[in-house]
């Protein structure tokens, strides 16, 4: 695959990706919560009741959340460049949530019993800002990206 195609490739998954994600914020109509901090990376072994995990999951309130509509790369992905965009994603979330007033719309559990949630500031959807700056997919997408290359 050549460099254009690559690129086009990537610009096509971030246009699918925000339209998608305003469109799941169209379809909600309100705010269940307000999230407040403070915010911190979540520490190993910690009792995690508000903290964030990585690029798109995070606890509040004791509750374990995924931002929904997005995937973002491994903490522990197989190689360097994985683990470098995963803590570059995990520190966007802190950043996001902890500097703007955001809420939370919830959209349903995973299969691994996470709530998914539509996190929103102001102006946009969080998801949809990790998709504009290259740190996350859209969730679902296949083949699933290789963030190594």
């Amino acid at each position: 695959m050549t460099v254009s195609q690559r690129l086009y490739r990537r610009a096509t998954q971030v246009l699918i990706g925000g339209v998608l994600a305003w469109l799941l914020g169209l379809a909600t109509s309100r705010a269940e919560k307000t999230l407040t901090g403070p915010w911190h990376i979540c520490a190993p072994f910690e009792k995690r009741i508000t903290c964030i995990v990585d690029g798109d999951t995070f606890w509040f309130q004791g509750e374990k959340m995924r931002l929904e509509s997005v995937n973002t790369p491994e903490v522990d992905g197989p190689c360097a460049v994985e683990q470098a965009l995963a803590r570059e994603a995990r520190s966007m979330l802190l950043k996001l949530m902890s500097s703007e007033a955001t809420s939370i719309f919830r959209v349903g559990v995973d299969r691994y019993g996470r709530t998914l949630v539509q996190v929103r500031t102001a102006d946009s959807s969080i998801g949809t800002r990790l998709l504009e700056h290259g740190l996350a997919e859209t969730f679902g997408q296949r083949p699933r990206r290789d963030w190594c290359q």
